[in-house]
């Protein structure tokens, strides 16, 4: 191509700016003009890279006299690759020749796609639930970015009422790809125990980074799961770590109970921490105990146990009851457990009431493939008094697809169970497999 010459050959788009609409199709127009006083030979135009959304681009070869001049129209479609793609600008080149010399015009256009100035945010059922009874309470919340530009936004969380329960971050920020929809996880705090739970609600407020003004705010209804609701009782101030309190309550004359809860902790070196944790509810009217979130653990940096209370979580079964458990870390991204509970369903007990329904024992193995992907395998042996039936349950979990947009899980599993006073000579065995 020579250089240092005006081009004799003007390529140039009729619309410079085309605005596109999501799934229509768009057409431009490209304008060649001979703007010398010789011939020009034209040999091609192209594309200069392969552009998403193109249904017909034009082919043309030939000559233009002097100001002559040739239109050519360009055909697109606003698909989902071009809606998600980076690409902001097309360029085309024309390749030509003048008194055989070769040269090359080009011309460019852009394109403006709609924007989505708010974020949709909710839960899946319009509410979210709070459980006093367990140790751990997550509010599931979906951000979804309905443009096709990338967001980065901030997220503030504010629950009323405050004085009882809270968020444990306040804030927090998210990235959102392109018609991106991600699934926060935001996990409650308990800021005092109460013996009478309030229903809350949670505000959401969400912003652009670096921005001061809201872009989309949400209300979300936090149901508490609680038989004693929406009455405001303060027994006692802020409580994590290392206290003794001891209550009376009497909510009428045949409910009357004495509370008893306790936590202490201590730092034994480097990376090691005992800790010990009690709950005890006594009710004078029926002289029943109530002992729960009871245990001792020792953690250490690589191995974990815990001995009292046990509430399993991962496997295929709910495990909960008295006994042992024990974790160990052989690597950063493998852990091993094994457990033993005495599976005592009751809620309240006395000397004379107790009950044996049975026990548990499971081991399980997990091991972090990457980020997103643990591949998981767990065994339990379960005999249940009650129905009179031993179970074995082996299951296997092994993550395929796990992004933002796509899970893919295949489960295989086996179990097998059998009378304990009238044993079959050949026991029913069950296979499941599942993708999910």
């Amino acid at each position: 191509m020579q250089e240092g010459k005006p081009l004799m050959a003007l390529l140039y788009a009729l619309q410079p700016i085309v605005v596109i609409e999501e799934g229509q199709t768009f057409s431009n127009d490209l304008l060649i003009k001979n703007t010398g006083d010789t011939l020009i030979v034209i040999d091609s135009i192209k594309p200069a890279a392969s552009y998403p959304g193109i249904l017909f681009t034009p082919e043309f070869s030939g000559s233009l006299r002097p100001n002559e001049q040739q239109t050519l129209r360009i055909k697109m479609i606003a698909d989902d690759a071009l809606m998600r793609s980076a690409i902001r600008q097309y360029e085309y080149h024309v390749h030509y020749s003048e008194n055989g010399i070769a040269k090359i015009s080009q011309a460019n256009f852009s394109i403006v796609r709609p924007t989505a100035n708010y974020i949709v945010m909710g839960t899946s059922s319009g509410e979210a639930y709070f459980n006093p009874s367990v140790s751990e309470n997550r509010i599931s919340l979906f951000v979804e970015n309905p443009g096709y530009d990338s967001r980065h936004i901030v997220l503030k969380y504010q629950l009323l009422p405050g004085e009882y329960l809270n968020t444990a971050i306040q804030q927090e920020s998210v990235l959102l790809a392109p018609k991106e929809r991600k699934l926060i996880q935001i996990p409650l705090v308990t800021r005092t125990k109460n013996a009478y739970y309030p229903d809350y609600s949670l505000s959401v407020s969400a912003y652009e980074q670096g921005s001061t003004k809201v872009i989309s705010s949400t209300v979300i209804p936090v149901r508490t799961l609680a038989e004693k609701r929406n009455m405001s009782y303060n027994p006692a101030g802020n409580m994590y770590k290392n206290y003794l309190e001891l209550q009376f309550n009497r909510s009428n004359q045949s409910n009357e109970f004495i509370q008893l809860r306790s936590n202490f902790e201590r730092k034994m070196g480097a990376g090691k921490v005992m800790e010990f944790n009690t709950t005890a509810d006594y009710f004078t009217n029926y002289s029943f105990l109530n002992l729960y979130d009871t245990w001792l653990s020792f953690q250490t940096p690589k191995t974990f146990s815990r001995v009292g209370n046990i509430n399993a979580q991962g496997y295929d079964m709910n495990i909960a009851g008295r006994g042992a458990l024990f974790q160990y870390k052989p690597t950063t991204k493998t852990q091993l457990e094994v457990l033993g509970t005495h599976n005592s369903f009751l809620l309240y007990s006395s000397s004379t009431n107790l009950a044996n329904p049975g026990y548990s024992i499971g081991t399980k193995l997990d091991h972090r493939i990457s980020n997103t992907k643990t591949m998981s395998a767990s065994y339990v042996f379960n005999q249940n008094n009650f129905t009179g039936v031993q179970s074995h349950l082996a299951t296997l979990s092994m993550p395929l697809v796990n992004d933002s947009v796509h899970s893919l899980m295949l489960e295989g599993g086996g179990s097998t169970s059998e009378g304990i006073h009238q044993r079959k000579n050949i026991p029913e065995v069950q296979w499941v497999y599942l993708i999910a």
